[in-house]
């Protein structure tokens, strides 16, 4: 149907040929190693003033207040855990997928892959196919994928975020959407504040 519309695009296709060709600057969420704890595409707000996480997480019927420091205890596991337990081992598409949203986990447990993993490995298949097609060579093929997958994982053992685009030498694209550097915003809002108390309250 996609192919027939002139005028309206779905994301979620085109983020899943960009994650194919290691281009994950501007994807959504789903596909960049959400922490259930502090989700960086939802920044909420709850009734006593407290920040919250996305609801797609929530599961046990609890708002946990939002985790100071993402963490990438979910993406490594995986890597490890064999899909027969509900991890990804082996899968030539993690880079691309990495389990998927952990608000789609299996049995609602955001530890396990996505339930719904045939249908995104139907589709990455699928795509991959349209990529090769085209001339291209999507990062699941090449033969440094394996590669990229170390240093993304040595990455989020560190605590880091780690991109695929950075990996393959992209490092001057723009951050992935909804990915925020709190403490980058709070030190440059300090910083208006502070020009504010020296030159007065009004200001251009």
């Amino acid at each position: 149907m996609q192919k027939n519309l002139n005028h309206l695009n779905f994301d979620i296709f085109s983020d899943m040929r960009q994650m194919l060709l290691g281009n994950d600057n501007s994807t959504t969420c789903i596909w960049n190693a959400c922490d259930p704890y502090t989700t960086h595409a939802v920044q909420g707000v709850e009734g006593k003033g407290e920040r919250s996480n996305c609801g797609r997480t929530n599961k046990d019927g609890i708002d946990f207040i939002k985790g100071q420091m993402p963490g990438y205890e979910r993406y490594l596991a995986l890597y490890s855990t064999p899909q027969e337990f509900g991890g990804c081992r082996d899968c030539r598409f993690f880079l691309m997928c990495k389990g998927q949203c952990p608000g789609t986990a299996i049995d609602g447990d955001w530890r396990n892959r996505t339930e719904h993993c045939e249908v995104w490995m139907a589709l990455y298949a699928h795509l991959e196919n349209e990529l090769i097609a085209g001339g291209m060579e999507p990062l699941s093929v090449k033969p440094q994928r394996k590669m990229i997958e170390k240093a993304i994982l040595d990455g989020w053992a560190q605590g880091r975020m780690t991109f695929m685009s950075q990996k393959l030498g992209r490092d001057n694209l723009s951050p992935v959407a909804g990915i925020v550097d709190w403490q980058l915003e709070m030190r440059k809002i300090a910083q208006i504040f502070q020009e504010v108390g020296e030159y007065g309250t009004s200001c251009k």
